[in-house]
């Protein structure tokens, strides 16, 4: 393949590269084929998942060509796509060729690529993902799939009790007394509490239970019985009839050592792995701003977990863990008699309370590890540590006893817009919703969103807004005939009153792949337009007015002129919570406003309870199919 350039006469020549291939996706039988992804694009993906049930195996399916020869064009070929059922023959073109001998690859999941286009000078294969889904494959516990994901419980089911899968245990081993009402009260929480679960390479069986605990808060253990037992981490009010260890039960001092808020994180960033950004990776943060004020400096804690997919189960773990991580605690260690030990009924991984009079202590602590008993009875050592997800039980207050006031509950937001996202805002999802907010006060830890049709009283939840942006507004006029790069600092904001908290969390200056990468953003808002910008740096004030110098009409919108006054926030894009429906298709192209029009209510939830939902603002939407322009829909926003 050539092609001839003008002037010079030069002919330039490259290659169109091929190729067939095939490999092993996966162990076990596939249930449902999603998508394929290559170099991180979505190549192929059909309106529903192929069923293992109604196709063929293998599954063929074509990838076609566009573009010509020499120019860069989309991927193509034909694909393969083999269930890895028990019975399963070969029968593709590549594999069965002539002087070629393969096995049937029974109980694991093939895929065959024949004449895959590599690229244009291109000689390797490019990155490739095949996503599928597969119930776990174990008959211990009931459980049932949410959108393609599993409940833990199924999981370790799996891999404890499957001879291929797993190590093969008797069913009798597991016991059911204590897995089935886990199992039953993680089905009731599917949303935050399934998982999609894949294992890159092989792990030690307790490895893999211990990292499915990191997700789940469910441990397993050996009980005396010999039967694995199974348990959840406590969380909410301290139950009643808890086992209680006094100072008489002790045969040393305990060693108790406090870990103070100077010691704790103040930021939590989750990695995950974003099904709506082809499994690409993204981070959601969380944010202690109290405890930042109380000591200087940055304590950030990094926390990866790729069996995450969904965007907002993601924002609710890292609210669950950065809750938990930003409390302070006790850790230490116990000696207890033997027999005292015993007759509790004591195992790794039980809570109990610790009294000891002599200190004035009292705490709901956990066992994580136990030593140094003997068959003659010797102390038990127990290395423990404070339930922090556990509110204690009220006491009688005695006549010397401080008293301290409940934290406050929080009030509604003070501050809400709520956008419709331009389509590279939304990275090309349709009916894309970005939701911006601002809290006057460290009371709101962060808030549920909820959703209903005009006409229906039902509220549905769409997400959890963890991240809150900064409230401004702009202390001067902005005009649509303003430069695209702004140079000269005439783009002026003000702090609302009361002042926004988080606004001294934001940079002076960006830098140039921070700019480029649309790292800080304002975005204006007038109440039927909005424009993002992009900040390059913000300045010091003169008396209340912040000169900006930024890029305007980013990430899809246009240059608006908005007037003194109008309203804007502050935000970190990778902050952005973009929220979807497939309910909102039909009602973005209905034919009257009305019926274009949604409702939606942002619940905030704190350490002093949460606001009842028939008290929050509600907030008038209306849907559009167009995506080049931005709208905002929100017309009675409370800033």
């Amino acid at each position: 393949m050539s092609g001839g350039g003008k002037g010079g006469g030069k002919t330039v020549i490259g290659y169109d590269y091929y190729a067939s291939f095939a490999g092993v996706a996966g162990l076990g039988t596939a249930d449902a084929l999603i998508e394929l992804i290559v170099d991180g694009k979505s190549v192929w993906r059909p309106a529903s998942p192929v069923l293992r049930t109604t196709a063929a195996n293998p599954y063929i399916f074509v990838l076609a060509a566009t573009g010509s020869e020499g120019a860069e064009k989309t991927y193509d070929g034909r694909v393969y796509f083999y269930w890895g059922t028990t019975n399963q023959v070969l029968t593709d073109p590549v594999l069965t060729k002539p002087g070629r001998s393969h096995p049937p690859y029974r109980r694991r999941v093939l895929v065959v690529f024949e004449d895959f286009y590599c690229g244009f000078e291109r000689d390797s294969v490019p990155n490739m993902q095949i996503v599928y889904r597969r119930e776990a494959d174990q008959q211990t516990v009931v459980a049932t799939l949410d959108n393609g994901q599993v409940s833990p419980m199924a999981v370790a089911a799996e891999w404890l009790t499957n001879p291929v899968t797993g190590v093969g245990l008797a069913a009798s081993k597991v016991d059911s007394a204590s897995w089935d009402p886990i199992a039953a009260a993680l089905e009731d929480s599917q949303a935050t509490e399934y998982l999609s679960v894949a294992l890159s390479s092989g792990q030690r069986l307790r490895e893999a239970l211990n990292r499915l605990r990191n997700y789940s808060d469910v441990w397993f253990r050996v009980g005396r019985t010999g039967k694995i037992e199974a348990g959840r981490v406590l969380i909410g009010e301290e139950p009643a009839g808890l086992p209680v260890i006094t100072a008489d039960d002790l045969t040393d001092l305990p060693d108790l050592n406090p870990v103070t808020p100077a010691e704790v994180p103040d930021r939590i960033n989750l990695k995950y792995v974003s099904e709506s950004n082809a499994y690409q990776e993204r981070i959601v943060r969380f944010d202690d701003p109290a405890g930042r004020i109380q000591t200087d400096g940055e304590r950030d804690q990094e926390t990866t977990m790729d069996w995450i997919v969904r965007d907002a189960q993601a924002a609710a773990k890292v609210t669950e863990i950065g809750e938990q991580a930003v409390t302070p605690y006790w850790e230490g260690s116990i000696s207890v008699r033997f027999a005292r030990w015993w007759d509790l009924g004591l195992q790794v991984g039980d809570p109990f309370v610790l009294e000891y009079a002599p200190m004035g202590f009292r705490e709901v602590m956990r066992a994580e590890q136990a030593s140094g008993f003997s068959s003659r009875g010797g102390p038990v050592r127990l290395r423990i540590e404070s339930e922090r997800r556990l509110r204690p039980k009220g006491a009688d207050a005695g006549v010397d006893d401080p008293v301290f006031e409940a934290p406050e509950a929080p009030g509604d937001l003070e501050y809400f817009h709520v956008l419709q996202a331009t389509s590279a805002a939304a990275g090309g999802e349709a009916y894309g919703l970005v939701a911006l907010a601002g809290r006057s006060g460290y009371q709101t830890r962060y808030a549920s969103l909820f959703w209903r049709l005009n006409g229906s009283a039902a509220f549905s939840e769409m997400g959890t807004l963890i991240s809150f942006a900064v409230p401004v507004k702009l202390s001067a006029a902005l005009s649509a005939s303003g430069q695209d790069d702004d140079e000269t600092g005439g783009i002026l904001i003000e702090e609302y009153v009361p002042a926004p908290l988080g606004f001294g969390d934001i940079p002076g200056t960006q830098s140039e792949e921070e700019v480029l990468a649309d790292n800080l953003l304002l975005i204006v808002v007038d109440g039927a337009n909005y424009e993002i910008l992009t900040v390059k740096s913000l300045e010091s004030p003169v008396g209340d007015q912040y000169p900006v110098y930024a890029l305007r009409g980013r990430l899809g919108t246009t240059k608006g002129d908005f007037s003194a006054g109008s309203p804007a926030y502050l935000a970190f894009r990778s902050q952005l919570l973009l929220l979807t429906s497939g309910a909102w298709s039909s009602v973005a192209n209905a034919s009257t406003t009305a019926e274009r029009t949604i409702y939606v209510k942002a619940q905030p939830v704190g350490a002093g309870g949460t606001l009842d939902l028939v008290d929050a603002t509600e907030h008038s939407l209306e849907l559009h199919t167009q995506l080049s322009e931005p709208v905002i829909i929100d017309g009675n926003a409370a800033i």
